[in-house]
């Protein structure tokens, strides 16, 4: 029997960390449980893993609890990355901006404000793939991967990028890119021509952040980079595949001020 217990481990293993309001959300809905239930059933099996030695926790710059699988816990959940286990301190604002757009492409509800449409006209999308469920299947080889991209690096040498999060279904397969922070425009159109030329994927969706704090955003190095890749494939007659959305968007849906 699948317990809540696997299934808390389990959406831990999908991300380096999760807040304790987003395991909440996930695994003990407040509209089935009720918003005490959910709060009073989640500290529960949270506090049961870390007795085990399966999860850790801590405050993640001065934020509410994060929590993570350790290397116990990866194993235990099937997961093959035990050698990362906790949050990146300088990615982790950028990784929870990706735990947002995952949720929205999660609900079948919700999905259809941020998801381009495919050919049938509905949004049609069988599996939500994270970048460290990427990792964990090919032990960061991108050789062995089924969801890296081959580019040549800036070096002029050969690599691969890894997407934050990739939509698999009918239509085709997506990549979601979360540009959280500035990227100088070429490297940008070296990252979405990689996508345009993957005969994999259909295309890829480029969240940008608005600017916060005296610091700029980055919707404006997107959205030129994604014109000059489409305006590229539109002078080989293709049609255009580099979609921009706003961070804000993720936010609204999440916060139901969007409806699906």
């Amino acid at each position: 029997m699948h317990s809540k217990s696997d299934e808390v481990r389990e959406t831990l293993a999908l991300f380096r960390s999760l807040p304790t309001s987003v395991i909440r959300d996930v695994c003990f809905p407040v509209g089935e449980y009720g918003r005490e239930s959910a709060r009073v059933l989640t500290g529960r099996v949270l506090r049961e893993l870390q007795g085990a030695g399966l999860v850790d926790s801590g405050p993640v710059l001065g934020r509410e609890l994060s929590w993570w699988l350790t290397r116990r816990g990866c194993v235990s959940a099937g997961f093959g990355r035990p050698d990362v286990v906790g949050p990146h301190l300088g990615e982790f604002e950028h990784d929870m901006a990706v735990v947002r757009v995952w949720r929205v492409l999660c609900d079948p509800g919700l999905r259809g404000l941020v998801v381009p449409r495919g050919a049938s006209g509905v949004v049609d999308v069988e599996e939500v793939v994270t970048e460290r469920v990427m990792g964990g299947l090919s032990g960061l080889d991108g050789k062995r991967s089924d969801f890296a991209l081959p580019l040549v690096k800036e070096s002029g040498k050969a690599g691969f990028a890894w997407p934050d999060l990739v939509t698999v279904g009918g239509d085709g397969r997506w990549g979601h890119e979360v540009e959280w922070s500035q990227k100088n425009r070429n490297r940008l159109e070296r990252l979405m021509r990689a996508y345009a030329l993957d005969g994999r994927y259909v295309g890829a969706v480029y969240y940008h952040r608005p600017g916060f704090n005296g610091r700029r955003g980055t919707r404006g190095v997107v959205e030129d980079a994604a014109r000059n890749v489409n305006e590229w494939l539109a002078g080989m007659g293709r049609g255009p595949c580099i979609v921009t959305r706003p961070l804000s968007l993720v936010d609204d849906v999440l916060e139901g001020k969007c409806v699906g």
